[in-house]
């Protein structure tokens, strides 16, 4: 209606304009004769320009703004063009009122005079100074009020991508298209493939599935892709547009568990609603063991929610028991939970429920598992163990264990041994940083400090056998741009058989580097002897305590902590003599000092209360105070390299090469006072004995005996080069018949001063790899006679008694190969890849089979008492199938004649399953263990377990 009268206002204003305009001749001529017509003419003009003025007032701003701005936009046009435009919107902007600029150009478009204005309608109009943008583009006020057109939600706002190997086929009617072959869609982010594809462009709708070939294979099954979600089916219906589908016959991986669905039905929010599937972790088509789901509701990345489960092993369905409703953790992201217990008997604790707790997933930073276990018998136990990663920064995990053994009846506890209580402990930590992290410093964790009892009763494997096990804390700083690097570690070391602990607390080390102080800045053709003069220095700080491990931290091991520092200053230099000597002078500086040191004295009369007696005792008593003591040395070595090479014209050997490297040093060392080094005591029966005063002391001390040394070596390598016959265009081909064969003693020419000898054991050393077998020998020769009535070595020549170089003291000679079948060339870059130690944890089917041997032979005849020892260490593992695996190690001790510690396993592959049987026949640690479980660690207690404890042995 207001279109409508807006139209109708308009006509009747054109309908008087040019009425006016007929009118207006008659009224000029007969002007005197009738002044009727000019009353009349003066009362329409009027009414015209109230009937403008009333137009006018009515147009919105909006309208007004909008003309003016085609106004300006236009003003380049042609004066017709203009006339029209004006003729056309004259009256909306005839009526602008907000701006006096804009009506004066717009009352210079209707004056018949327009050209002139328009030319120069920049000085009547500042565009800069109107809040409008004359810039804008021009705004069509025609189309302004006129609804835009409805779209269908369904419609396709992306380009499509696809391609029909076979053929392509348009129903544009429809809007059907038709992809046969091979056919694949892209749309946005959304990929599908399937061997027939059709897509309804009119409702956005996708329909896919695969195509049976002749033998009745179905191929081409539909693989839809979008974003992190990706899954093959045997039919799928998708809307591209609401992302809602229906998929038929579907398996998708949820994290490390597979779902099979029939029917299922996919939302906008990509959760899967599905009547009738299957959970399991096996990845085969056809799974061996699955958990039936009559109903379920994937959410990703969140959980999977079922109806009444119950499970089916080879097809086979065991309906007892079933689960009313089942939940499945279906994300990636870390989670606080429950850790079920395992259960069992042992003979000696009785039933026990073990590794039950809680984990705690912090963040993503951190985490944390609390573990128990208990038994019926009195034994019980905690642990703790977290882990702690950031990012190029640093990485690590802490355990703590504490666990109480009781064995026996606790009613017979008075009896000893019917009854014992062990408490046992433990404390592992692993600190590593990232190199990236700090690349002039580094700070290292690894500690292993545990109980005696805790590594006899819960160490695994061969661990078990160590006797020593050690620990460290460091910290290291290289400064850069010098040659100082600075070092920091507490240590621990401790002895399994005698419960001996020894800990440094702590233990700092400076070093310098080699530094050239004469080298030149500008360097010369040759240097100088003297630019080849090299200073280093180091200095060490260390505390130690050691005692029995339950009194590792009493107030007496305390006060008998040791202190001590040690500077070193070697200095050295190298240069060439007659072009094939090489010399090599050095000096040494050692300065050691010390917070206390021991003094002995003999005790007299002391009482004893028991008997009433008076009895003496050697008392050894600290002396605190500031002790330093000196040490200096000096000599030279000279050394050069002999070759001796012969050719042979044989087609295969080309030649043999022998290097020989002799060796020649001298050392000459000052004696010291004997007086601060020495102290005396006289005992019980009036004998003044000697004593050191730092004796076991942190860094000894300097020698009180002058000694010149010349030590003599000589090592010999022994090579032959063959032909390759394999390839004429490679390079010969050099084998190693001996690596190493050496030989060195040393010769004291002030012996005679100190009563001593002159000559030095010989030792002998030998290293060669024959193919695959690895050959070590030493042997340590004693030039001097051993007297058996004096039981001592007496300065005689053994070659003057006997004839023989010397009396064999110490001789030891050990060997291992390794057979096995030939791998083909996957194996070997797989091998390639593995560390040397991989059977220890790492099942390898592929390879059919392997043996490892291992020889040790040591003879030891120090004085008169000889003693031997002769062991066979054997390992292997054989593959009866591509599925079997048995694994054996064992060992023979010929002297003892009995046999090592025995174990062997034997694994089967079930695919998504495994078996394990781990048995020790016989000893101490006999025990058998027998598992079938589950190889995915989401499920790791679906398991069968049968096992015999090597703990009921004690």
């Amino acid at each position: 209606m207001v279109y409508l009268f807006k139209i109708f206002n308009y006509a009747k204003i054109v309908q008087t304009f040019f009425y006016c305009l007929a009118v207006s001749p008659v009224i000029s001529k007969s002007y005197t004769q009738n002044k009727v017509n000019i009353v009349r003419f003066y009362y329409v003009f009027i009414a015209f320009f109230l009937v403008i003025m009333f137009q006018g007032c009515k147009t919105s701003s909006k309208i007004n703004k909008v003309e003016n701005d085609s106004i300006e936009n236009n003003a380049g046009l042609d004066l017709k063009e203009n006339s029209n435009l004006n003729k056309k919107n004259g009256t909306k902007i005839g009526g602008n009122n907000n701006s006096s600029q804009i009506s004066l150009d717009s009352i210079a478009v209707f004056s018949n005079d327009s050209l002139p204005l328009l030319i120069d309608s920049t000085s009547v109009l500042d565009t800069t100074a109107s809040t409008l943008d004359s810039t804008e583009v021009l705004k069509d006020t025609i189309m302004e009020n006129i609804p835009p057109k409805k779209t269908s939600s369904n419609a396709i706002d992306k380009p499509i991508d696809y391609h029909g190997y076979d053929s392509t086929i348009m129903d544009v009617k429809n809007k059907i298209m038709k992809l046969y072959g091979d056919a694949y869609i892209i749309y946005g982010t959304m990929e599908l493939n399937a061997e027939y594809i059709e897509v309804d462009l009119k409702n956005s709708i996708l329909y896919a599935y695969g195509i049976e070939d002749s033998t009745g294979n179905v191929v081409g099954k539909p693989h839809f892709k979008e974003t992190n979600e990706e899954f093959t089916a045997d039919t799928i219906k998708y809307n591209i547009k609401t992302k809602i589908g229906k998929i038929k016959n579907v398996m998708t991986q949820q994290g490390e568990g597979f779902l099979h669905m029939n029917d299922s039905k996919r939302l906008a929010n990509s959760t899967v609603c599905m009547k009738g599937g299957k959970y399991t972790t096996c990845s085969h088509e056809h799974p061996h063991f699955y958990i039936h789901l009559t109903k379920a509701k994937v959410i990703p990345d969140d959980k999977i929610v079922s109806g009444r489960a119950f499970m089916v092993i080879e097809d086979v369905p065991i309906p007892f028991p079933q689960l009313p409703f089942g939940f499945f953790p279906n994300h990636k992201k870390q989670t606080s939970g429950l850790l079920i217990p395992e259960y069992g008997q042992e003979q000696n604790r009785g039933f026990f429920l073990r590794n039950g707790g809680w984990y705690f997933a912090i963040n993503d930073h951190l985490d944390l598992d609390v573990r128990g276990e208990i038994f019926t018998l009195g034994s019980w136990g905690l642990s703790t163990a977290g882990r702690y990663k950031k990012n190029y920064k640093f990485s690590g995990n802490l355990s703590a264990n504490y666990r109480v053994l009781s064995l026996g009846e606790k009613a017979l506890a008075e009896i000893p041994s019917m009854y014992s209580r062990t408490e046992m402990y433990s404390i592992q930590w692993k600190h590593r940083q990232d190199p990236k992290a700090r690349p002039n410093s580094n700070f290292t964790a690894n500690v292993d400090y545990s109980s005696s009892a805790y590594d006899k009763y819960h160490t695994y494997g061969t661990n078990r056998f160590a006797s020593n096990k050690q620990s460290s804390i460091s910290y290291n700083l290289n400064i850069p741009n010098s040659p100082f690097n600075l070092s920091a570690n507490l240590n621990h070391s401790q002895n399994a058989n005698d419960s001996i602990v020894s800990m440094g607390l702590p233990q700092v080390n400076f070093n310098m580097s080699r530094i050239y102080p004469f080298k030149r800045k500008i360097k010369k053709s040759k240097p100088a002897f003297y630019e080849k003069i090299g200073i280093s220095y180091s200095t060490n700080f260390k505390n130690n305590i050691s005692a029995r491990q339950d009194s590792i931290f009493s107030q007496q091991t305390l006060d008998n902590m040791k202190t001590g520092f040690k500077h070193s200053v070697p200095v050295s230099s190298s240069f060439n003599l007659f072009k094939y000597l090489t010399i090599s002078p050095n000096a040494n500086y050692t300065n050691r000092m010390y917070m206390n040191r021991f003094v002995k004295y003999w005790q007299d009369s002391l009482y004893n209360p028991t008997d009433s007696s008076y009895y003496g005792q050697l008392v050894t008593a600290r002396e605190n105070g500031f002790f330093m003591l000196h040490e200096y040395n000096y000599g030279a070595s000279l050394s050069t390299k002999i070759y001796g090479m012969v050719n042979f014209k044989s087609e295969t050997l080309k030649a043999i090469r022998h290097i020989i490297t002799p060796s020649l040093s001298y050392r000459f060392q000052p004696d010291y006072s004997r007086e601060i080094l020495y102290g005396n005591y006289i005992d019980g029966n009036s004998d003044t004995i000697e004593y050191s005063y730092y004796q076991n002391s942190l860094y000894g001390m300097p020698s009180v005996n002058r000694a010149q040394l010349y030590t003599f070596s000589v090592n010999n390598n022994l090579e032959m080069k063959l032909k390759n016959k394999n390839d004429t265009s490679a390079t010969d081909r050099k084998v190693k018949l001996i690596e190493s064969l050496s030989a060195s003693s040393s010769y004291n020419a002030l012996a005679k001063e100190t009563d001593s000898l002159f000559l030095s054991p010989i030792q002998i050393a030998f290293r060669t790899t024959i193919k695959s077998i690895n050959i070590n020998a030493s042997a340590t020769v004693d030039p001097y006679w051993f007297d058996e009535d004096l039981n001592k070595v007496v300065p005689v020549y053994v070659v003057e008694q006997t004839g023989k170089l010397g009396r064999l003291t110490r001789a030891q000679i050990s060997t291992g190969f390794t057979l096995r079948s030939k791998p083909n060339s996957k194996e070997k870059e797989k091998q390639a890849k593995l560390p040397n130690d991989y059977l220890n944890y790492y099942v390898d089917f592929d390879i059919p089979w392997s043996l490892n041997f291992s020889y040790s032979f040591v003879y030891s005849k120090p004085r008169m008492e000889k003693t031997i020892t002769q062991t066979l260490t054997v390992n292997g593992d054989i593959s009866l199938t591509k599925k079997w695996k048995i694994t054996a190690t064992s060992g023979y001790d010929f002297v003892k004649k009995n046999i090592s510690y025995t174990t062997v396993n034997i694994i089967r592959d079930l695919h998504c399953w495994e078996m394990r049987f781990n048995w020790v026949p016989f000893g101490p640690f006999r025990s058998y263990n027998f598992q079938i479980n589950a190889k995915a660690s989401m499920l790791q207690d679906l398991k069968l377990t049968r096992r015999r404890s090597w703990h009921e042995n004690f």
